[in-house]
């Protein structure tokens, strides 16, 4: 019986380990850093994730709607972040 499968070539040896204590195989992948510029800051990320939030769902206050604009990390809450995109964008 033959197979159509792609016959895996072994890497060549490097005196690395292929298998554990438990007898399982240990997969090893080679792991690219990222690209520069290619990382948004936490700021932009948390920004850009509340900004997507307030298009799903509508905040309340006492049972009044309100509009949020910004919002502040705990462990910094002097130093506030827009939620609105930036002047000249409003039409999102």
């Amino acid at each position: 019986m033959t197979s159509n499968l792609p016959i895996l070539q072994e890497p060549p040896a490097k005196d690395i380990q292929k298998v554990d204590a438990n007898g399982d195989y240990i997969f090893r992948f080679h792991v690219s850093p990222p690209e520069p510029g290619g990382t948004a800051t936490l700021e932009e990320y948390y920004r850009q994730s509340i900004q997507d939030l307030l298009q799903l769902v509508r905040f309340y206050f006492k049972g009044k709607p309100v509009m949020v604009d910004e919002f502040a990390f705990l462990n910094d809450p002097g130093a506030r972040i827009s939620i609105l995109p930036e002047a000249g964008n409003e039409d999102r």
